[in-house]
């Protein structure tokens, strides 16, 4: 049982934590390191509006399946695990094409989560 609310916890502070995403690509939070260019798609997909939009959209989809996987698992669903599952895999692929675009570290702690939720959905198989 407190394993369980230990990783609903940690789902939905992570997942709260993908607002960040439309803020840096709407440009309200900006770093001297940030960059409009894809480090992995290099100069042929730049941050312009209509992607900044795209993006955003995926950043908040990724909030809102894990904020309703963190719901589920609260509750007993068990498609608490194939959400927290898509979740993870969208926030990997959303950081890794834009790593740059963060300030700081902010990638690397942001995975640092995805990692615990994967810890997670392997430690308690059973639920």
């Amino acid at each position: 049982m407190e394993m369980r609310m230990i990783l609903v916890a940690i789902i939905a502070i992570h997942g709260i934590g993908h607002a960040l995403g439309p803020l840096v690509t709407f440009g309200i939070i900006r770093s001297e390191g940030f960059s409009s260019t894809s480090w992995l798609l290099g100069d042929r997909f730049q941050l312009g509006a209509g992607v900044q939009r795209g993006l955003s959209l995926l950043w908040i989809v990724a909030l809102v399946g894990f904020a309703a996987a963190a719901y589920a698992l609260w509750s007993g669903f068990g498609w608490w695990r194939v959400l927290s599952w898509a979740s993870v895999a969208l926030s990997v692929a959303l950081f890794a094409t834009w790593w740059n675009a963060f300030p700081g570290n902010v990638p690397m702690q942001a995975n640092l989560g995805n990692v615990a939720i994967v810890a997670g959905l392997m430690l308690l198989r059973s639920l």
